[in-house]
């Protein structure tokens, strides 16, 4: 039963770091910039370095990375109990840091109700890169 709890967490781990980055990154690398992104950052510094469409691009790219990594480790069967989880433990961290750039945005203007709430999505990422590197020391071969 240990194990079947085993590949459930990360199950959910990989379906949901990794279609939350996806579904947000094809958005923001297909689509114009939205009119709420320029409303919101149109008076900050973000609208002259790097500019507000580039700016929604490389959110966009650094979103696009997590799917991405996560991919290659499943396709490099990380999600074996006794293999190293390299991959995973960068697709979570680069999670975690696209989060908090995510949260230094809203907070820069003053939208704290969403920085707080990516603050918490940022937490999310960490738990499930601290629960790996957990599971990483319990399942290794002796």
């Amino acid at each position: 039963m240990d194990l079947v709890g085993y590949y459930v967490r990360y199950l959910a781990i990989y379906l949901m770091f990794g279609l939350t980055m996806a579904v947000s990154s094809i958005e923001k690398l297909t689509d114009p910039v939205p009119r709420w992104f320029s409303d919101q950052f149109g008076g900050t510094f973000v609208a002259d370095v790097p500019g507000l469409d580039l700016a929604w691009r490389l959110t966009g790219a650094l979103e696009a990375v997590v799917p991405l990594v996560l991919l290659v480790s499943l396709v490099t069967l990380e999600t074996l109990p006794k293999r190293r989880k390299s991959w995973l433990k960068l697709g979570l961290g680069v999670a975690a840091l696209t989060f908090a750039v995510l949260a230094v945005g809203r907070s820069i203007t003053s939208e704290l109700d969403g920085a707080a709430g990516l603050f918490l999505y940022f937490g999310a990422a960490v738990g499930a890169l601290l629960l790996v590197i957990f599971d990483e020391s319990t399942y290794r071969e002796p």
